[in-house]
């Protein structure tokens, strides 16, 4: 029989927290999601023991090895995917609900790593209000359980030293895939299995290790690792963030940590009596429907909120999570495991029911696209209010990601116009339109994408392969117009966080990576000015509008939805100003060499700046005009003369 280890279990809690901290957005441990990674080492470690035990004692049965996985993961999966049900019915959008649905099913299938993979991108809706997202780690898990017990008894067979070798080899290719991103794109490997397996393989590494050489090392070797190892753990915990890559190397830092905990902490060690500790071990033990609910009650709490929620409301959906965990492990999980009570028949007949019955219901909900004709107090139905904050595209969603002559993406085969930038500049496209609808014009843009020759951003969402990608769509751009008579005039729009993002990179035409500094941005932008006003084109540069942080569209939703204020949206130019504190610095350098449209001045009052006008959302996110919006401030273009492009050079 394997030995249970308390501190384990107080790792588990030490693993935990961080993880609900980071995802609740408390600023106390900005790399708590270093939490999840922590738990893939104790999982590998715990499974391969159990294997290996198993095995030595001839009493491994693979029947037996995912009755246990089912006793464990599904009854309390499958209650807290049901209790969303209802909740998601009443507070979610027909878009939002709809997803939700094919979530629902991809986590009855362990299947929601691929699911959320499938849904990443730069107009994804942001992962903080998916409910389910959370169960892409169990579906890494689960992947790996399917595969690995009989990777493993094949390798027994062979000479001792052949299973860690094969093992180290599979761990090394998957840390390369994880950080050189060689199979998939930065947003998709963060849930694949591919780059997550490796700390799986580290934890079964540590219990190969201990089979055959169990904790009996010096007592001050066992104190001084399991101190480093908590360190480790801690560093990352404390110094990693949002912009820390993962999966990636940078990793290696609590994983290898935690591998050290699990191989040389013990209840005599002081690490070990700290995390043997009964409170901390309590919280290991209920760990997993901490973890299950965590996410859920922080996703309907900001679905429901009309702005960001308070710390108060924060604190208080934590602590119900706590008590809705402990309840979850005394009355479902732990009734589930007790092979006494309920038998390996009803525990899989049964498992395999309400599977079936929560993935019907996810079914019916992607089928019926969420139900659009819900409707509110007003006798409104929700998918207006769906339809009001869609993503802008501008002309067209053929106008995204790739350099395109579509016919989309034009109002003329002779335009006399060309809007160039990223998804600002999109959004730009109704606003040009309302100020006039007779205008011949042309659309290239492509997210993220500033409108700078031979420059591009390179960082977290925009590795080495996008940031080419980058590079040729504005070349290709360029040459087009080194073709094209038509063009007299061409608007430069962009976000310009992707200039001004510390700690990342620039990418250069001649293949160099460079800083990412204000300067460099600058001079780039003023040449890409300078070769268009060579040509005889006059440039306009539209700034982004007024930003404070804020989902400022999802907040005149819920205004609507909820019923409060809709002029509670609006921001402060204050605000907006520290928020956008480096774009407004690179803002004002444009202005001395290009002429400047700046949106606050259209949409700004003294310090208020308008989210909702006339009955018009003027967002639909946290910075792009809406369709709606763009319609109505176009008319203020033509009033600060947008059409009057007499630039001097």
């Amino acid at each position: 029989m394997h030995q249970y280890r308390p501190e384990i279990d107080g790792l588990r809690a030490l693993a935990v927290i961080p993880v609900m901290l980071f995802h609740a957005g408390l600023p106390l441990l900005p790399g708590g999601f270093v939490g999840v990674d922590v738990f893939f080492v104790i999982s590998g470690y715990l499974i391969t023991s159990l294997i290996l035990t198993e095995n030595a004692a001839g009493t491994f049965s693979l029947a037996s090895f995912y009755e246990r996985r089912v006793r464990r993961i599904l009854p309390a999966l499958l209650t807290v995917a049901a209790v969303c049900i209802p909740f998601a019915y009443f507070w979610m959008l027909p878009g939002e609900l709809a997803s939700f649905g094919k979530s629902l099913v991809a986590t009855t299938l362990f299947a929601s790593n691929f699911h959320f993979a499938s849904e990443t991108g730069y107009f994804a809706v942001s992962g903080e209000f998916k409910p389910l997202l959370h169960t892409w780690s169990l579906a890494v898990e689960e992947q790996f359980y399917v595969v690995f017990p009989l990777l493993v008894l094949l390798l027994l067979r062979l000479p001792r030293v052949v299973l860690p070798t094969v093992l180290v080899v599979l761990a090394l290719a998957s840390v390369s895939i994880a950080h050189f991103g060689l199979l998939h794109t930065t947003e998709a490997r963060f849930f694949l299995p591919t780059g997550r397996v490796w700390e799986l393989l580290v934890g079964a590494l540590v219990a190969i290790h201990l089979a055959h050489r169990p904790l009996n090392s010096s007592a001050s070797l066992r104190e001084a690792a399991s101190i480093v190892g908590l360190l480790m753990i801690l560093a990352a915990m404390t110094l990693f963030g949002k912009t820390t890559p993962s999966p990636s190397a940078f990793l290696l830092l609590p994983v290898a940590g935690t591998a050290l905990l699990i191989a040389y902490c013990s209840p005599d060690t002081l690490v070990g009596r700290v995390l043997s500790q009964r409170q901390v071990v309590g919280v290991g033990l209920i760990s997993y429907s901490l973890y299950l609910w965590h996410q859920p009650a922080l996703a309907f709490m900001r679905l429901r909120s009309p702005g960001e929620p308070s710390l108060a409301l924060t604190c208080g959906v934590l602590a119900g999570c706590v008590v809705a965990a402990y309840l979850t492990w005394r009355f479902i999980e732990t009734p589930a495991r007790n092979r006494k009570r309920f038998a390996r028949i009803g525990v899989f007949g049964s498992a395999l029911l309400v599977s079936a019955a929560v993935a019907s219901v996810g079914v019916w909900l992607a089928k019926s696209e969420g139900f659009p004709k819900r409707t509110l107090g007003d006798g409104s139905a929700l998918s207006d209010l769906d339809q009001r904050v869609r993503v802008n595209h501008g002309l067209h969603g053929d106008c995204e990601g790739q350099f395109t002559l579509s016919s989309n993406c034009r109002t003329s085969n002779t335009p006399e116009l060309m809007v160039w930038g990223d998804s600002y500049a999109m959004h730009l496209v109704p606003a040009l339109l309302a100020s006039k609808p007779d205008l011949k014009m042309i659309q290239m843009t492509k997210s993220v994408c500033g409108p700078t020759l031979g420059l591009s951003p390179l960082g977290l969402s925009w590795d080495r392969k996008w940031a080419d990608g980058c590079l040729e769509f504005n070349q290709k751009v360029w040459d087009w117009l080194a073709n094209n008579q038509s063009v007299k005039h061409v608007v430069l729009a962009a976000v310009f966080t992707q200039y001004t993002t510390e700690g990342f990179s620039f990418l250069t035409e001649k293949g160099d990576v460079v800083p990412m500094t204000s300067p460099t941005a600058l001079s780039y932008f003023r040449s890409t000015v300078a070769a268009l006003r060579a040509r005889g084109i006059t440039v306009s540069v539209i700034t982004p509008p007024p930003r404070d942080g804020r989902n400022i569209g999802r907040c005149l939703v819920r205004s609507k939805a909820i019923g409060f204020d809709s002029a509670d949206c609006a921001v402060s130019r204050a605000n907006a100003e520290r928020h956008q504190k480096a774009v407004r610095a690179i803002i004002a350098e444009l202005k001395t060499f290009v002429r400047v449209i700046d949106l606050p001045d259209l949409m700004c009052n003294g310090d208020r700046c308008d989210a909702y006008r006339d009955g018009a959302f003027l967002y639909r996110d946290d910075g792009h005009l809406s369709y709606e919006g763009g319609k109505l401030l176009g008319p203020m273009l033509g009033e600060v003369g947008l059409y009057e492009l007499v630039v001097k050079p």
